[in-house]
């Protein structure tokens, strides 16, 4: 993926905010390295949202999402679930557990690294699999579901 690919998207001064807050982290989940944007408050115990991309997607379409939050005094992490965005992992062969385990991962991973109340979000795919991740004992707080996906036949 071309790194700099999402920058097509945004004004310059969006750009530059964003760069000069992000980190850009990794963590091993299923085997591979899951890439994250983190956007972090200097107060450890502040809240935090976990944002998921749906299916196709990747952190970087999320950044005035990320910045805007940001501002409202949120730590926001946005990761690439295995096999998308920039996280390692072949990109045409993963399964709903990988990436419900990922996010399940880069929660366990805010709960040791901060304090304050833990959030998960997702929009269109990364709903639903914020869900499951909620559902698989992801240590949070609260979810919030945009567009929950049906992955198939509920009996």
């Amino acid at each position: 993926m071309d790194r700099y690919y999402w920058k097509l998207y945004f004004d310059s001064a969006t750009i530059k905010q964003a760069e000069d807050l992000r980190q850009e982290i990794c963590i091993l989940s299923t085997g591979v390295q899951i890439h994250m944007d983190v956007y972090e408050q200097p107060d450890h115990n502040a809240p935090v949202l976990i944002f998921n991309h749906g299916g196709g997607g990747y952190c970087r379409f999320f950044v005035p999402l990320a910045l805007a939050l940001h501002q409202r005094g949120y730590t926001v992490i946005v990761p690439d679930q295995r096999g998308q965005g920039y996280s390692e992992g072949d990109r045409t062969d993963f399964t709903i557990g990988e990436l419900v385990q990922n996010i399940v991962d880069v929660a366990y991973w805010a709960r040791v690294r901060y304090t304050g109340k833990l959030f998960l979000g997702g929009a269109s795919v990364g709903g639903g699999l914020t869900y499951s991740a909620a559902a698989a004992g992801a240590p949070v707080d609260a979810i919030i579901c945009h567009n929950l996906y049906n992955f198939g036949d509920p009996h």
